[in-house]
């Protein structure tokens, strides 16, 4: 590594400032109007969307050129700025898109019947065929049914089919027009009470009508936050003259009426859940129903819709991907029965989602199955608080080819599989060689694929979502001020670091407008979507040490894990203890190590070491850190470490590791209960008795995680990621079981005279656990 000279760059924090009430020249306090308007540009963009795009698998794009997967010869027009589709209805939809992106029209009065009118004259041009009997009678049905009679043997091919076609009955959507006329007209209603503003970009929907173009199916794929996701996408692409998608739901939404709009709208109803050792042969059939169904949808062709991360993100950060769904659109691309698809990330930005922070079930009680009577509570409940999800921006990544994906994935798994290696990894499964993808007892290429292609879409749509300016604060106020509260001038001016650091990384931030927009407007407009969370006391800002008022403020600063990830590992590693260069980047590649299920640090195509060791140029390079040379000591050579360059500096380091550091400390709680005081594991039996309860709703160890009176910052009150850190160390343990009774097989075949070792062998200590705490104790 390049050795860099130290630097005399001013702390980005400030301190010791005088109160605004001096600097005024008055002896009283000012007062802080929340709720007075602010004049913030939320159209405007800072970063390019062309630099969202993935370099290392798709080429270097063009910011005057469309995607190399639309043919070159379809330009886009070049409106770079987002438009407010509430507005659609003052300025004749897409006919008035430069007047909307001026950002001026927002106090125009709306002419009578705006929104009538709009939804009468916006076509809904593309046919929308039933598939049914395509479905019943394709080949895999069949031969799924034929399964299903030899099974049954008392079962006649006709009552067979019954069975195939209520499967079809029961998922099937029904779209129809005039239902998506009448949801149309009312969800402009819908969306100005619960939000500002819908904040679009015409440029990422010109790409997608070129890609819709070329005849090749589009599957949206985008992040759950709220039950909004999804009516916003198929209202979004209705004016743009898009297809509809068929949109994937669970289940539990098809209630009585509600799911019959839905149906009518595009959503076609699948099971949560299917019983992979199902012997009686129902499931298998289901499964053949509904891969048939969405490839015969895709076969239309009409565009998909599902969500990968599979529910709504309850700790406000990205989940990892399931890949059922996405399976079935790799088989049916590769067995030739589609001929390709647009693969689309799309991912939303919320002030505040409509639904809350799932108080309930982050503190560990079991989710409430959706009823009438609560969707009607809910809505009610959410329009009793006027525009609560502020200022929401929907982002469409760059429409990508699957064959794309797959012929470029391909060649990076197997080369990331031959120069990545992690010497500190206490077995072989460690970080799986660079994330879940890569799984060595899975021997099939092509569910490592399919994998791969799941976590790069979602890495992709987490990095090109915008960035509010209530999760800047609340990251300011937890990772910072938390305990100590802070100055209105110095959180003005830590917003405005934290704000260009951001952008920086290539992400943007909602309301900014470099060099124009001031730090005072900005603050006073995030702080308005927190007023029930701080306390604003003179000039100094504090945050509420109440237990709920914490969540929805961790909540909140998650959305910082895409931007600072890899800066919170290696500022972990670095103020845990001092290292060299090499020393760093292992250390912070342990850390990535314990939050594998738990953050999405890097793509298929890169290697986390070489993007850690990056990150570690670029903090010596910025003058955060530098490389200081020791004398010889004991007749030993000169050796090299990483120091801080400035005393200030510690605080920026300790920000960054704060972003992190609460997912550390729950697992750490999370272990500490897994093992006894003598440091030894749970036996078979009291893990499986009393794990569920003690790590998924915790009530054995709440009162540890959730003390009674305020500690300092390291305050495990804001561990909000407990329910996820559990599921991690529920898969290490369930790992452990199949090992242990795996051996007691063994032992119990080779010798049967000695019945007590494999008990013996299950009150051993659990070595991953007890390292993985030993790994906890030195990060924390």
């Amino acid at each position: 590594m390049t050795s860099y000279p130290p630097s005399n760059k001013p702390s980005p924090f400030r301190f010791h400032r005088p109160s605004l009430a001096t600097a005024m020249g008055g002896g009283n306090p000012p007062v802080i109007n929340l709720w007075r308007r602010t004049d913030l540009n939320f159209y405007h963009i800072n970063v390019p969307k062309s630099s969202i795009s993935c370099q290392e698998c798709f080429g270097r794009p063009d910011s005057n050129a469309s995607s190399p997967s639309v043919p070159e010869s379809q330009q886009t027009r070049s409106l770079d700025k987002y438009v407010n589709v509430l507005d659609f209805p003052k300025h004749n939809g897409l006919a008035g898109l430069d007047r909307l992106a001026s950002g001026h029209v927002e106090d125009k009065p709306f002419p009578w019947f705006a929104d009538l009118r709009y939804t009468w004259r916006t076509p809904i041009p593309h046919r929308y065929l039933n598939v049914d009997r395509d479905v019943l009678s394709s080949i895999r049905v069949q031969q799924s049914v034929d399964d299903y009679m030899q099974l049954k043997k008392n079962i006649c091919y006709k009552h067979a089919m019954e069975k195939a076609a209520n499967c079809l009955k029961e998922m099937r959507a029904s779209l129809n027009r005039l239902i998506c006329r009448i949801c149309g007209w009312g969800l402009f209603k819908v969306f100005r009470r619960v939000m500002k503003r819908l904040l679009i970009c015409p440029n990422e929907m010109e790409r997608l009508q070129e890609a819709e173009k070329t005849g090749i199916p589009i599957i949206y794929l985008p992040l759950h936050r709220s039950h909004l996701d999804y009516l916003m996408i198929t209202w979004t692409v209705w004016h743009w003259n898009l297809r509809l998608p068929h949109i994937a739901s669970g289940d539990n939404l098809n209630m009585f009426g509600f799911g019959w709009i839905l149906r009518g709208v595009g959503s076609f109803f699948i099971r949560r859940r299917l019983d992979e050792n199902d012997e009686s042969g129902r499931d298998q059939l289901y499964r053949s129903v509904l891969k048939t169904y969405m490839t015969e949808i895709l076969k239309m062709p009409t565009s998909l819709e599902f969500f990968l991360e599979g529910t709504r993100s309850r700790y406000g950060k990205t989940l990892l991907p399931k890949n059922g769904l996405i399976s079935n659109i790799v088989e049916a691309a590769t067995n030739g029965e589609i001929p390709d698809a647009y693969l689309v990330p799309v991912s939303y930005t919320y002030d505040q989602t409509v639904e809350g922070i799932f108080f309930d079930e982050l503190q560990g009680n079991r989710k409430k199955r959706e009823s009438i009577l609560g969707t009607i509570k809910g809505v009610w409940n959410a329009f009793g608080i006027p525009e609560r999800c502020g200022s929401v921006r929907v982002h469409f990544g760059p429409p990508r080819l699957l064959s794309d994906y797959m012929r470029t994935l391909s060649s990076a798994i197997q080369d990331s599989r031959e120069h990545f290696d992690l010497t500190h990894a206490p077995h072989m499964n460690c970080y799986r060689e660079l994330l879940p993808w890569h799984n060595e007892r899975c021997q099939d290429p092509q569910r490592t694929l399919i994998r791969a292609i799941g976590y790069h879409v979602v890495h992709t749509a987490q990095n090109q979502t915008s960035i509010s300016m209530c999760s800047l604060i609340s990251a300011l106020l937890l990772c910072k001020y938390r305990t100590s509260g802070a100055h209105i001038s110095d959180l003005r001016a830590d917003l405005e670091w934290l704000v260009t650091e951001t952008i920086s990384r290539g992400f943007d931030v909602i309301g900014w407008e470099s060099g124009h927009t001031h730090q005072n407007e900005a603050t006073t407009e995030a702080l308005s979507h927190l007023s029930e969370s701080v306390v604003l006391h003179g000039d100094h800002v504090f945050l509420k040490l109440v237990h709920k008022e914490v969540l929805n403020v961790s909540y909140q600063r998650n959305a910082l894990i895409p931007p600072f990830s890899v800066t919170s590992a290696v500022a972990l590693a670095f103020v845990s203890k001092s290292a060299d260069v090499d020393g760093l980047v292992s250390r912070a590649l342990q850390v990535c190590n314990l939050l594998q299920m738990e953050v999405i640090f890097c793509k298929p195509c890169e290697n986390l070491r070489q993007k850690i060791a990056d990150e570690v140029n670029q903090m010596v390079s910025d003058g955060l850190i530098e490389l200081r040379t020791n004398p010889p000591l004991d007749g030993r050579g000169e050796t090299e470490d990483l120091k801080v360059c400035n005393r200030d500096f510690i605080d920026v380091l300790h920000f960054y590791a704060n972003i992190l550091r609460p997912f550390l400390q729950t697992l750490l709680f999370v272990l500490d209960s897994l093992l006894d005081p003598s440091g030894q594991s749970m036996n078979n039996k009291m893990i499986k008795g009393s794990f569920p309860s003690a790590c998924l709703d915790f009530p054995c160890f709440r009162q540890r995680i959730c003390p009674p009176t305020p500690n300092d910052e390291e305050d495990l009150r804001t561990s909000d990621a407990i329910p996820h850190a559990s599921r991690s160390i529920q898969l290490r343990l369930d790992q452990q079981l199949r090992e242990t009774a795996q051996g007691e097989e063994d032992h119990c075949r080779e010798r049967q005279n000695r019945v007590e070792q494999p008990r013996r062998r299950q009150n051993t200590p659990c070595l991953d656990c007890r390292s993985a705490r030993r790994n906890l104790e030195e990060l924390l």
